[in-house]
């Protein structure tokens, strides 16, 4: 469903700027030709009639323009009321779901909590809207996925895990910066509690997912 949409959408964009573009070009040569037109010096009756005449050739073109840009408003309106229907029905169980247990980690892990917090919602719409099943069905996907948004951050969450109450929720300018951290995968407990629902996992991911993600997660700690 979501590529029809995308194939359509890219469809009527195209015809869309092409008839736009006809359109145009029909009107300002029908200007050029009226301004060339002496009969047309003197304001009347039959100047005014002739005027509006000189566009009857070109009536059909801006009629189907705008017959066209309708039903793409139409279609824009359908694809604002699926992407609803897709945040209501998967982002927001998913997100009420994490937040829930978001609790047991803010004392333990105050980067993994802040981060959760902020990226969160992004992270479960952007695969829930780019996969076609509203879900990730395999490791590759997975993959895509931890390491577009989680990589970067996993020695943060570490560094935050190591100092737990002491840690400040700020990496660059904690006085604890320089001190040797636990990278260990201590953090990982934290994570997998809300892992599944955050990367939107198929019931059918074909491969053990736990597995998966904690071989990514402290792969990321070499």
């Amino acid at each position: 469903m979501k590529k029809l949409l995308k194939i359509i959408d890219y469809i009527f964009a195209t015809i869309l700027i092409v008839g736009f573009g006809v359109m145009l070009t029909a009107l300002v040569y029908t200007f050029i030709d009226l301004n060339k037109n002496s009969y047309l010096t003197t304001p009347s009756k039959d100047s005014i009639d002739f005027f509006l005449k000189s566009f009857d050739w070109c009536k059909s073109i801006i009629g189907s323009v705008f017959i066209m840009f309708s039903v793409f408003y139409a279609f824009q309106t359908f694809k604002i009321h699926y992407k609803n229907q897709l945040f209501n029905n998967n982002v927001v169980p998913r997100e009420k779901n994490i937040n829930d247990k978001l609790s047991r980690i803010k004392e333990t892990n105050k980067m993994l909590h802040s981060f959760i917090n902020r990226k969160g919602r992004e992270i479960i719409t952007m695969i829930v809207y780019d996969e076609e099943n509203n879900h990730i069905n395999d490791k590759r996907r997975l993959k895509h996925y931890f390491n577009k948004y989680l990589k970067d951050e996993i020695k943060d969450f570490e560094h935050s895990r190591n100092y737990g109450n002491k840690c400040c929720s700020d990496c660059v300018n904690c006085e604890h910066r320089g001190s040797p951290i636990n990278n260990t995968g201590l953090s990982f407990d934290d994570f997998k509690l809300f892992a599944f629902e955050l990367f939107c996992v198929s019931l059918a991911y074909p491969t053990n997912f736990e597995t998966d993600i904690e071989e990514m997660y402290k792969g990321s700690l070499n």
